[in-house]
């Protein structure tokens, strides 16, 4: 396997170098957790995405995988796959990053510009000043 963020580890974030927006696993209920990313310093847990919006996960032995293929998927405790970034990565080189801007990217280590997957193309919460798929 490749590495993963656990919703058993409440440390297991991604940070955008800013610190404005902050991806792992978030609480919306008893035990049930979805994959997310959110205002970093907001007071009233602003999501802007959800990988899972409505399939929560367990919250335990539930993660978030970039498998050594590229692939990325999000697993719940059952080891059933709830979501999956559908993906042509095919490539030991993907790094998952999230930027200043809100948007979670899949891409190539080798070429930065060689984007996999992002959640820009995908909006499921808020739509940002800076998504280019929110219409005018």
């Amino acid at each position: 396997m490749g590495e993963s963020l656990s919703v058993e580890k409440p440390n297991d974030t991604i940070l955008s170098p800013n610190g404005a927006f902050s991806a792992g696993f978030h609480s919306v209920g008893d035990n049930a957790y979805v994959f997310s990313v959110w205002f970093t310093e907001s007071k009233d847990d602003s999501i802007v995405w959800t990988a899972n919006r409505d399939y929560p996960v367990n919250g335990h032995r539930s993660r978030l995988t970039l498998q050594r293929d590229g692939h990325l998927i999000l697993s719940d405790a059952g080891k059933s796959n709830v979501w999956t970034a559908n993906t042509n990565a095919s490539s030991a080189s993907a790094s998952l990053r999230l930027l200043d801007c809100g948007n979670l990217i899949l891409h190539s280590t080798d070429d930065e510009s060689t984007i996999f997957w992002q959640s820009f193309d995908h909006p499921t919460d808020t739509l940002l000043p800076t998504n280019p798929s929110r219409g005018t």
